[in-house]
């Protein structure tokens, strides 16, 4: 049965289609209710009741509405412990949260499983408090899943501000997932678009009408036209030739049939939603997902702020490892502290051990410094290669941690630059990788983890992920082995300096210029691979907000030719303890 708060509390009615008003409605601005549907979200709820209890927005002007059931997980456990302590602000809740239905229903091959009877079981909830919202005149409804992540407490108001009857804000996912489509086919299924990629990428900032949006949806009831708005398929005019509707195409169909537009804004990075899970999932995956989430909000806003109440329901965090390495590295400079304090939350999030290894500033650099080290500076360089200081403190950077692994002789070792954004599929792919190496090229010496430009690769024979590759660019992470580190110091490369994104290329046999190959004896020696897939991407590529290379974007440009002309766009550039 139907768990309710005490009456001292508030009334929750899980038949009559009416709200107990605890609160006298006050204030000027338009009312809203806010529906959730909840089921098997353990791993999303302390996030969604913590934005809704931080929201700025005035909750005597809000009214919630619940449903939860046939969960796996703790979901009606944390939802009833927070509509206790938060449900009295709001001025009306409902809540049906069924603590005994059984974890599946009678259609369901699993909990993920969108059977008929799921559809028609979440369609009519949302069709009962649309009507119900209709029948008290609350001004607007917003339709909330509860796997949704929002990044910016005034997302309510900013939709209110666009007067769009039917509006949603874009959110983002992994693999360009989204809670809207640009275009549909016949029966509503998403087509791909140039004009989705604009759209998602914020290429253009604005709202835009689509024709389906999900997940995040405010409607204005306000608006005379939304009174032929359903979820009701039976309801719908021209549909497609389906038994069971999922409830956002039938809303996308009633909408079309009210000569309702809907739209989707992208003016700000308003949150993210996660990938549904496929069929052979389960309900625990979703924590993987909501990880994901945090590291991706990482990037620009930060982890997603939890009340002290629903901390209570945190999973706790993975103990430490180096992942079967003798140390993993994070180059980074010292003027970049917000770099290694994200590393750190990813890692806290991952169960990742690393060491942060300074870089040398390409800014700081002195003759005197190049002098110390016995770099061959631009100047006397006389074979064609032009570094800017950037490029030399980005090879300095690597170098030290090269001469750390060969002196404290360690056998294997991971390798970031701290523009390097791991996801939650790393430390197992990366795992996976090694082992795959360790099996069918036991003495390898290094493999690439991210590359740009790759060409000429070839296959390792019997590897699902391990390749030989060809010339590529990218020192932003790596593999290294005890024996790959002294291959790559054994020249003494300060005396010859390239770009760290040819050198290495270089020792692998894969000079991009035959001149070179001279002045390095070891040149072809370095035993390299690479991951066939980048296990690894850069946290902000050129064009986006926040992006900047300490490679390239620095003072004292000493040549012409750089790393970024040859198409290392993306990495900083670091020093370690030299």
């Amino acid at each position: 049965m139907s768990q309710l708060i005490p009456r001292a509390v508030l009334v929750m009615l899980a038949v009559l289609p009416i709200l107990v008003i605890s609160h006298q409605k006050k204030g000027n601005e338009p009312t809203v209710m806010i529906v959730l549907p909840v089921r098997n979200k353990e791993a999303y709820l302390p996030y969604t009741l913590s934005q809704l209890s931080l929201l700025d927005y005035p909750k005597e002007r809000l009214s919630l509405w619940v449903a939860s059931d046939h969960n796996q997980d703790r979901s009606a456990e944390i939802l009833l412990t927070w509509l206790e302590r938060y449900g009295p602000l709001y001025s009306s809740v409902k809540a049906a949260v069924n603590t005994s239905s059984p974890p599946l229903r009678p259609d369901e091959h699993s909990a993920v499983h969108m059977s008929p009877g799921r559809l028609r079981a979440v369609a009519d909830m949302k069709q009962e408090a649309l009507q119900t919202a209709r029948q008290l005149s609350i001004d607007l409804i917003w339709f909330l899943d509860a796997d949704v992540v929002l990044h910016d407490s005034t997302v309510l108001r900013q939709l209110l501000n666009t007067r769009k009857p039917l509006v949603a804000p874009m959110l983002r996912s992994v693999g360009q997932h989204s809670n809207f489509c640009e275009d549909v086919t016949d029966d509503f299924s998403c087509v791909e678009s140039e004009r989705f990629s604009e759209i998602y990428s914020r290429q253009q900032r604005d709202c835009f009408a689509v024709p389906l949006i999900r997940s995040c949806v405010l409607v204005d009831l306000r608006d005379p036209r939304t009174a032929g708005l359903t979820f009701s398929s039976d309801r719908c005019g021209t549909r497609p030739e389906q038994e069971t509707l999922d409830d956002a195409v039938t809303l996308a169909l009633s909408a079309r049939d009210a000569g309702l537009q809907m739209t989707v804004c992208n003016q700000e990075d308003f949150g993210q939603l996660p990938v549904p899970l496929t069929p052979t999932q389960e309900p625990k995956d979703e924590r993987r997902n909501m990880v994901n989430m945090k590291l991706k909000a990482l990037l620009d806003w930060g982890l997603p702020p939890v009340v002290p109440l629903m901390r209570l329901f945190l999973p706790h965090l993975p103990s430490k490892s180096r992942l079967g390495f003798d140390r993993i590295y994070v180059i980074g400079l010292q003027r970049r502290p917000e770099r290694w304090r994200r590393h750190s939350a990813c890692f806290d999030e991952l169960g990742i051990e690393a060491v942060h290894v300074q870089a040398v500033d390409g800014r700081k650099l002195t003759d005197d410094m190049l002098e110390k080290y016995n770099v061959s500076t631009p100047r006397n360089n006389d074979w064609g290669v032009r570094l800017n200081k950037g490029e030399i403190g980005c090879f300095l950077s690597h170098y030290g941690v090269w001469q750390d692994v060969f002196d404290s002789g360690l056998e294997r070792v991971l390798v970031l630059e701290n523009d390097a954004h791991p996801t939650a599929e790393f430390p197992e792919r990366l795992q996976q990788l090694v082992a795959e190496a360790d099996r069918l090229r036991p003495q390898w010496d290094f493999i690439y983890l991210f590359r740009e430009l790759p060409r000429n690769d070839e296959p390792v024979e019997g590897a699902e992920q391990l390749i030989k590759p060809g010339f590529c660019y990218s020192a932003m992470a790596y593999v290294l082995s005890r024996k790959g580190a002294e291959t790559l110091l054994r020249d003494r490369p300060l005396e010859n300096m390239l770009c760290v994104d040819d050198y290495i290329p270089l020792m692998a046999g894969n000079a991009p210029h035959s001149r070179w190959i001279g002045r390095f004896p070891s040149a072809g020696t370095l035993r390299t691979f690479a991951s066939r897939d980048h296990l690894i991407h850069p946290a902000k590529v050129r064009g986006e907000r926040g992006y900047n290379s300490d490679t390239t974007e620095v003072d004292g440009v000493v040549g012409a030719r750089s790393c970024a002309a040859e198409g290392n766009m993306d990495s900083d550039c670091y020093r370690p303890n030299l």
